[in-house]
């Protein structure tokens, strides 16, 4: 499946990172791509052709990677309270 790809960006993550903090990090990002999109769709600009990756588009990784996330979260939550 083609989609239009319009605009992207990176977010930095950080050894000492939590969850909260990449979370927080990741709705700024959003919402800053989110205004830069309106604007970008306002001008009417032609945009790119890219192959989907995602077979959920709603989903923001690839399946492989949402797999291998679920279980490092499960790993975290299971030894969370080893940890405090």
């Amino acid at each position: 499946m083609l989609v239009k790809l319009f605009v992207k960006k990176k977010i930095d993550v950080y050894i000492d990172d939590t969850l909260v903090d990449i979370n927080y990090r990741l709705q700024n990002t959003e919402l800053e791509l989110m205004i830069k999109s309106i604007n970008i769709l306002k001008k009417k600009k032609f945009f790119k052709n890219v192959k989907n990756k995602f077979k959920n588009l709603h989903s923001c990784i690839d399946n492989k990677n949402e797999k291998k996330m679920i279980q490092v979260f499960e790993n975290y939550k299971k030894n969370y309270f080893k940890i405090i």
